[in-house]
């Protein structure tokens, strides 16, 4: 998507080795709304990208299995009483309802410092 979103040509422009040149072809994106979104999509990977998508320092994020069910484990948190508490939750027990597998989440804190001290064990 991005690689689209980018792309020159559809302003009716082609590059070459970094060169803009017109095209024998008619734009069909304005070059101001191209401009905004390329400029909005730069703006996106200077500010964190992957690290704003990660803002609650999920240390396992796409690493975790169900033991139960070898689905994927998402990281998600509740907020009870202004107080955040974080956790990975099995998708089929999140998409499939909570009967539909036995793990269903596990404290993301927990987890993580288990890891961790384990991790530490091994140097």
């Amino acid at each position: 998507m991005f690689r689209l979103l980018t792309n020159v040509i559809y302003t009716g422009q082609v590059n070459h080795k970094g060169t803009y040149y017109p095209g024998e072809h008619p734009p069909i994106v304005d070059s101001a709304v191209w401009g905004k979104v390329d400029e909005r999509l730069r703006h996106n990977g200077i500010t964190g990208g992957k690290e704003v998508r990660n803002k609650y320092g999920a240390l396992l994020r796409g690493l975790l299995h169900c033991d139960a069910c070898g689905t994927a484990m998402a990281h998600t948190y509740t907020v009870k009483n202004s107080r955040r508490y974080r956790y990975y939750v099995c998708l089929t027990a999140q998409q499939q309802g909570w009967d539909a597998c036995p793990s269903k989440s596990l404290p993301a804190q927990r987890v993580e410092d288990s890891i961790v001290d384990r991790w530490q064990g091994f140097r």
